[in-house]
Protein backbone atom coordinates (compact mmCIF):
# COMPACT_ATOMS: atom_id res chain seq x y z
CA UNK A 1 0.00 0.00 0.00
CA UNK A 2 3.02 2.53 0.99
CA UNK A 3 4.51 1.43 -2.54
CA UNK A 4 0.93 2.97 -4.23
CA UNK A 5 1.04 5.73 -2.03
CA UNK A 6 5.14 6.83 -2.81
CA UNK A 7 4.04 5.71 -6.74
CA UNK A 8 1.26 8.43 -6.84
CA UNK A 9 3.23 10.85 -5.17
CA UNK A 10 6.13 10.23 -7.75
CA UNK A 11 3.19 10.59 -10.28
CA UNK A 12 1.41 13.45 -9.12
CA UNK A 13 5.18 15.06 -8.80
CA UNK A 14 6.40 14.71 -12.43
CA UNK A 15 3.55 15.57 -13.71
CA UNK A 16 2.96 18.88 -11.85
CA UNK A 17 6.82 19.22 -12.59
CA UNK A 18 6.28 18.75 -16.26
CA UNK A 19 3.29 21.38 -16.39
CA UNK A 20 5.77 23.99 -14.80
CA UNK A 21 8.14 23.68 -17.40
CA UNK A 22 5.31 24.00 -19.65
CA UNK A 23 4.44 27.06 -18.66
CA UNK A 24 8.10 28.35 -18.01
CA UNK A 25 8.34 27.82 -21.68
CA UNK A 26 5.45 29.48 -22.94
CA UNK A 27 6.11 32.36 -20.74
CA UNK A 28 9.55 32.76 -22.13
CA UNK A 29 8.09 32.56 -25.83
CA UNK A 30 6.06 35.17 -25.09
CA UNK A 31 8.66 37.81 -23.60
CA UNK A 32 10.92 36.70 -26.47
CA UNK A 33 8.50 37.82 -28.48
CA UNK A 34 7.66 41.36 -26.78
CA UNK A 35 11.16 41.70 -26.67
CA UNK A 36 11.96 41.82 -30.04
CA UNK A 37 9.19 43.92 -30.90
CA UNK A 38 9.74 46.27 -28.72
CA UNK A 39 13.77 46.02 -29.52
CA UNK A 40 15.51 49.28 -29.33
CA UNK A 41 12.35 51.06 -27.63
CA UNK A 42 12.96 50.41 -23.92
CA UNK A 43 10.08 50.90 -21.66
CA UNK A 44 6.64 52.91 -23.30
CA UNK A 45 7.14 55.48 -20.60
CA UNK A 46 10.31 56.12 -21.13
CA UNK A 47 10.25 57.59 -24.46
CA UNK A 48 9.13 61.02 -24.96
CA UNK A 49 8.76 62.25 -28.34
CA UNK A 50 9.03 66.65 -27.43
CA UNK A 51 10.36 67.12 -31.57
CA UNK A 52 10.15 65.58 -35.03
CA UNK A 53 13.38 64.17 -34.61
CA UNK A 54 12.33 62.32 -31.71
CA UNK A 55 10.59 59.68 -33.78
CA UNK A 56 13.73 57.64 -34.95
CA UNK A 57 13.28 56.29 -31.35
CA UNK A 58 10.80 54.11 -33.02
CA UNK A 59 12.78 51.18 -35.42
CA UNK A 60 8.87 49.29 -36.94
CA UNK A 61 5.66 50.32 -37.60
CA UNK A 62 4.50 48.08 -34.76
CA UNK A 63 6.06 49.90 -31.94
CA UNK A 64 4.22 53.35 -33.09
CA UNK A 65 1.15 51.54 -32.58
CA UNK A 66 1.84 50.78 -29.42
CA UNK A 67 3.16 54.18 -28.18
CA UNK A 68 0.10 55.68 -29.83
CA UNK A 69 -2.47 53.37 -29.90
CA UNK A 70 -4.31 51.10 -32.75
CA UNK A 71 -7.27 53.59 -33.43
CA UNK A 72 -5.03 56.63 -34.34
CA UNK A 73 -2.26 55.00 -36.54
CA UNK A 74 -2.90 53.54 -39.59
CA UNK A 75 -0.04 51.54 -42.18
CA UNK A 76 -0.87 53.14 -45.61
CA UNK A 77 0.79 53.40 -49.31
CA UNK A 78 1.27 56.84 -50.00
CA UNK A 79 1.62 58.14 -53.61
CA UNK A 80 4.61 60.91 -53.89
CA UNK A 81 6.15 62.79 -56.94
CA UNK A 82 3.46 62.85 -58.95
CA UNK A 83 2.17 59.95 -58.53
CA UNK A 84 5.37 58.24 -59.70
CA UNK A 85 6.57 57.05 -56.12
CA UNK A 86 5.33 55.04 -53.42
CA UNK A 87 6.06 54.53 -50.14
CA UNK A 88 4.81 52.58 -47.00
CA UNK A 89 3.93 54.91 -44.17
CA UNK A 90 2.95 55.01 -40.63
CA UNK A 91 0.30 57.93 -40.00
CA UNK A 92 0.04 59.34 -36.32
CA UNK A 93 -3.93 60.77 -36.35
CA UNK A 94 -4.62 59.90 -39.82
CA UNK A 95 -8.06 61.91 -39.92
CA UNK A 96 -6.63 65.03 -38.89
CA UNK A 97 -5.80 68.19 -40.52
CA UNK A 98 -2.06 67.98 -38.84
CA UNK A 99 -0.41 64.19 -38.62
CA UNK A 100 3.07 62.73 -38.52
CA UNK A 101 3.77 60.68 -41.46
CA UNK A 102 6.75 57.99 -41.41
CA UNK A 103 8.06 56.98 -44.35
CA UNK A 104 9.64 53.44 -44.57
CA UNK A 105 11.81 51.95 -46.92
CA UNK A 106 9.73 48.69 -47.58
CA UNK A 107 6.33 47.29 -46.50
CA UNK A 108 8.02 45.52 -43.82
CA UNK A 109 8.06 49.05 -42.26
CA UNK A 110 10.72 48.11 -39.96
CA UNK A 111 13.58 50.87 -41.82
CA UNK A 112 12.71 54.16 -41.58
CA UNK A 113 13.29 56.89 -44.66
CA UNK A 114 11.66 59.94 -43.01
CA UNK A 115 9.37 61.28 -40.61
CA UNK A 116 6.81 64.16 -41.42
CA UNK A 117 4.74 66.70 -40.03
CA UNK A 118 2.30 67.87 -42.29
CA UNK A 119 -1.06 69.85 -42.39
CA UNK A 120 -3.25 68.56 -45.28
CA UNK A 121 -7.03 69.12 -45.83
CA UNK A 122 -7.64 65.53 -46.98
CA UNK A 123 -6.75 62.01 -45.39
CA UNK A 124 -5.19 59.42 -48.13
CA UNK A 125 -8.66 58.27 -48.76
CA UNK A 126 -9.54 62.00 -49.84
CA UNK A 127 -12.44 62.43 -47.59
CA UNK A 128 -11.78 66.17 -45.55
CA UNK A 129 -9.72 65.92 -41.98
CA UNK A 130 -11.00 67.24 -39.24
CA UNK A 131 -9.39 69.81 -36.80
CA UNK A 132 -6.61 68.45 -34.10
CA UNK A 133 -4.15 66.18 -34.34
CA UNK A 134 -0.39 67.64 -33.00
CA UNK A 135 1.91 69.86 -34.13
CA UNK A 136 5.85 68.92 -33.28
CA UNK A 137 8.83 71.40 -33.46
CA UNK A 138 11.53 70.33 -34.89
CA UNK A 139 15.58 70.92 -33.57
CA UNK A 140 15.79 73.19 -36.03
CA UNK A 141 13.10 75.53 -34.42
CA UNK A 142 10.59 75.44 -36.63
CA UNK A 143 7.42 73.86 -36.86
CA UNK A 144 4.00 73.83 -38.43
CA UNK A 145 2.65 77.76 -39.07
CA UNK A 146 6.23 78.95 -39.02
CA UNK A 147 5.67 82.51 -40.97
CA UNK A 148 7.89 83.47 -43.70
CA UNK A 149 10.11 85.20 -41.56
CA UNK A 150 10.50 83.01 -38.95
CA UNK A 151 11.90 80.43 -41.49
CA UNK A 152 14.47 83.23 -42.69
CA UNK A 153 15.50 83.68 -39.23
CA UNK A 154 15.84 80.20 -38.50
CA UNK A 155 17.65 79.73 -41.85
CA UNK A 156 19.79 82.70 -41.44
CA UNK A 157 19.10 84.16 -45.23
CA UNK A 158 16.55 84.84 -47.66
CA UNK A 159 15.28 81.58 -49.64
CA UNK A 160 12.93 81.07 -52.41
CA UNK A 161 9.83 78.74 -52.49
CA UNK A 162 7.74 77.47 -55.77
CA UNK A 163 4.59 78.73 -56.56
CA UNK A 164 1.42 77.12 -54.97
CA UNK A 165 -1.29 75.03 -56.68
CA UNK A 166 0.81 72.41 -58.67
CA UNK A 167 2.51 68.89 -56.98
CA UNK A 168 5.28 70.78 -56.25
CA UNK A 169 3.39 73.88 -55.11
CA UNK A 170 5.45 75.59 -52.10
CA UNK A 171 8.46 73.44 -52.26
CA UNK A 172 10.95 75.79 -50.64
CA UNK A 173 14.50 75.91 -51.94
CA UNK A 174 18.01 77.42 -51.79
CA UNK A 175 18.14 76.79 -47.83
CA UNK A 176 21.16 77.23 -45.98
CA UNK A 177 23.38 73.87 -44.88
CA UNK A 178 21.48 73.80 -41.93
CA UNK A 179 18.40 72.12 -43.66
CA UNK A 180 20.64 69.70 -45.65
CA UNK A 181 18.57 66.91 -44.06
CA UNK A 182 14.86 68.95 -44.45
CA UNK A 183 12.52 68.99 -46.96
CA UNK A 184 9.76 71.94 -46.24
CA UNK A 185 6.67 73.47 -47.49
CA UNK A 186 4.87 76.18 -47.61
CA UNK A 187 0.95 77.18 -47.89
CA UNK A 188 -2.01 79.07 -47.43
CA UNK A 189 -4.13 77.28 -45.13
CA UNK A 190 -6.64 80.14 -44.81
CA UNK A 191 -7.44 79.86 -48.22
CA UNK A 192 -9.24 76.55 -47.46
CA UNK A 193 -12.23 77.64 -46.33
CA UNK A 194 -12.11 80.89 -48.62
CA UNK A 195 -15.03 81.28 -51.55
CA UNK A 196 -12.59 83.12 -53.82
CA UNK A 197 -9.18 83.85 -54.06
CA UNK A 198 -7.77 87.45 -53.80
CA UNK A 199 -5.41 88.46 -56.65
CA UNK A 200 -2.46 88.22 -54.05
CA UNK A 201 -3.20 84.45 -54.61
CA UNK A 202 -3.34 83.82 -58.02
CA UNK A 203 0.08 86.10 -58.09
CA UNK A 204 2.24 83.36 -56.66
CA UNK A 205 1.18 79.86 -58.35
CA UNK A 206 2.28 77.70 -60.42
CA UNK A 207 5.74 76.59 -61.73
CA UNK A 208 7.53 79.77 -60.88
CA UNK A 209 10.72 80.41 -58.23
CA UNK A 210 9.16 83.45 -55.14
CA UNK A 211 10.88 85.31 -52.63
CA UNK A 212 10.62 84.62 -49.16
CA UNK A 213 10.14 88.44 -49.33
CA UNK A 214 7.47 88.60 -51.81
CA UNK A 215 5.28 90.98 -51.23
CA UNK A 216 1.87 88.86 -52.12
CA UNK A 217 2.93 85.56 -50.05
CA UNK A 218 3.50 87.80 -47.03
CA UNK A 219 0.15 89.82 -47.40
CA UNK A 220 -1.35 86.42 -47.96
CA UNK A 221 0.48 85.14 -44.66
CA UNK A 222 2.57 81.80 -45.94
CA UNK A 223 3.25 79.46 -43.37
CA UNK A 224 5.01 75.85 -42.91
CA UNK A 225 2.68 73.29 -43.75
CA UNK A 226 4.87 70.66 -44.14
CA UNK A 227 8.60 69.86 -42.56
CA UNK A 228 10.45 66.38 -43.49
CA UNK A 229 13.23 65.47 -41.52
CA UNK A 230 14.85 62.83 -43.71
CA UNK A 231 16.77 60.05 -41.85
CA UNK A 232 18.80 58.04 -44.77
CA UNK A 233 19.09 60.52 -47.70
Amino acid sequence: MKRLFYLFLAVSFTVFYSCGNITEKIESEVEKELDELTEGLGDKNDVEINYLEDFTQFENHDQIVEFYGEDNVEKTEVWLAEGTMSYWASVVYPDSKHKVIVYWASEDCDEMESVENTYSTYNNDGELTEDGGFILPSETGLSLGSSLPDIEEANGAEFTFYGLSWDYGGTVVDLTAKFDDYILFVGWPDGDDATEWPDEYYNIIGDVEFSSQNKDALSLGLELVSITYVVNM
